[in-house]
């Protein structure tokens, strides 16, 4: 940056307000802290990742569900054939 460009724009001096030249907003609230899982989630990742993150867990349940009941399914079916 130039010294002329940052000499007219000069920010912070003293006790001046340093948060111009762009303004920016104040911080937003601070993390809580929770023992609710789903709390925190929703606080430490966005809702896209949130979202995939839901469907990748039932996705799982599903999947041990099925390796679950499968022993009793081949099972019966094997008494049936004899």
């Amino acid at each position: 940056m130039p010294i002329a460009v940052a000499d007219k724009n000069a920010v912070g001096k003293a006790r001046d307000n340093p948060n111009h030249s762009p303004q920016l907003p104040q911080p937003q609230g601070r993390l809580e802290l929770s023992f609710n899982p789903f709390k925190m989630l929703g606080q430490l990742v966005g809702p896209a990742l949130r979202r995939k993150i839901y469907c990748g867990l039932c996705a799982a349940a599903c999947c041990a569900l099925c390796i679950a009941i499968l022993p009793n399914i081949v099972g019966g079916l094997v008494l049936k054939m004899f």
